[in-house]
């Protein structure tokens, strides 16, 4: 079995977990539930998407992100992924006349040259093995002056809490189908970006000790209530997800700072570049 089409059945069995999903999609991303959204919110702001313009995301999942997303910044959108599952979940559950979802590699994205005026992914690269070729994947079918961002784990992620977890052998990444070899060099990608004839590039770094902790802390929360089986009661997730909403908002400033001390030496969890093709 080829290694995308295992990564595809992993996440057959094993879809991302995103709890009260509805609630989410409901309040798009105006409700942002911990910090590595409102993390990923700001870079998304960046890229100053135009109401009607066309955005594609590469590894969509369930689609309930990109939902979010395309809701929030009207934008007409499209999600490729390889798990079977997880694009009939996306089309019967997430899709509408400006959302659709259809399976496809990264590495082979089944559209013809400067399709989209954006491009994101996020936490897909890891699970990719010829990472040049979605990168250069995704710049093939980016409009001239189209911008992307993806989000990736970084190769270089010594000192924060995942890393340390993984020292005392508790297997973190086993529960995403995480392979170490698959994680990326920031300053290799930003270079092979630039082979490419991408010149406008920013890198940005999240997931220290603070952060990860915090959005840690809160997953187990979160699981725990899915085992009480709370997730059928979408008001108790509406409660919930405000607190976590102004918590978040009011915390991530003071948290991002403290994890700054980890970016400085490029030192993170993972890391987002976004671009232009000029």
């Amino acid at each position: 079995m080829n290694f995308t089409l295992t990564q595809g059945k992993f996440y057959d069995k094993h879809p991302v977990f995103l709890p009260w999903s509805q609630v989410l999609i409901k309040h798009n991303l105006k409700l942002l539930y911990r910090l590595k959204e409102i993390y990923i919110k700001k870079d998304l702001d960046k890229l100053g998407m135009k109401k009607g313009s066309s955005v594609l995301e590469v590894g969509s999942g369930q689609g309930i992100f990109l939902n979010r997303l395309s809701s929030y910044y009207n934008v007409i959108a499209l999600g490729v992924d390889v798990s079977d599952d997880s694009i009939k979940y996306a089309n019967k559950y997430c899709s509408d006349n400006n959302l659709k979802f259809i399976k496809a590699s990264a590495t082979n994205l089944p559209f013809k040259d400067k399709n989209f005026d954006t491009i994101v992914s996020f936490d897909t690269m890891e699970h990719v093995k010829n990472q040049n070729k979605m990168l250069s994947e995704i710049i093939r079918v980016l409009k001239q002056n189209g911008k992307f961002l993806v989000y990736t784990l970084n190769s270089k992620d010594d000192f924060t809490l995942d890393w340390f977890w993984a020292k005392i052998g508790f297997d973190i990444y086993k529960r995403a189908m995480h392979k170490r070899e698959l994680f990326v060099d920031s300053h290799k990608m930003i270079n092979d970006l630039k082979d490419m004839g991408i010149k406008s590039l920013k890198i940005n770094y999240y997931g220290g000790l603070f952060t990860i902790g915090f959005d840690e802390i809160l997953m187990v929360f979160l699981l725990v209530l899915g085992k009480l089986g709370l997730f059928k009661y979408d008001l108790l997730g509406e409660v919930i997800f405000y607190v976590l909403d102004k918590l978040s908002r009011i915390i991530y400033p003071a948290f991002n700072y403290l994890d700054s001390f980890w970016y400085k030496k490029g030192y993170s969890l993972g890391f987002s570049v976004s671009g232009t093709k000029e």
